[in-house]
C-alpha cells in the first residue's frame, strides 16, 4: 500500500496516453479505418505499461524472491 501514489500516478499517465492515442485514431481517417486492430494493440500496451511504469516510479524497497 505504500506504493499507491506512484501506482495511481502511473495509471494516470497511461490513461492520458490512451486518451491521446484514441483521439488521434478517431481523428485521422486512415487510422479510423484500422481502429479494429489499433485499439486492442493499445490496450495490450497499456496492460504491459502499468507494471513497468509502477516499477520505475516506485521501485521496491527490497528485492523480490523468485519462486522456483
Amino acid at each position: 500500500m505504500d506504493n499507491l501514489p506512484a501506482r495511481v500516478l502511473a495509471y494516470i499517465v497511461i490513461a492520458i496516453g490512451c486518451a491521446a492515442v484514441v483521439a488521434v485514431i478517431l481523428t485521422v481517417p486512415p487510422l479510423y479505418d484500422a481502429r479494429i486492430f489499433l485499439l486492442p494493440a493499445m490496450l495490450l500496451i497499456a496492460w504491459v505499461a502499468g507494471p513497468v511504469l509502477t516499477h520505475y516510479l516506485a521501485p521496491a524497497a527490497r528485492a523480490r524472491l523468485r519462486k522456483r
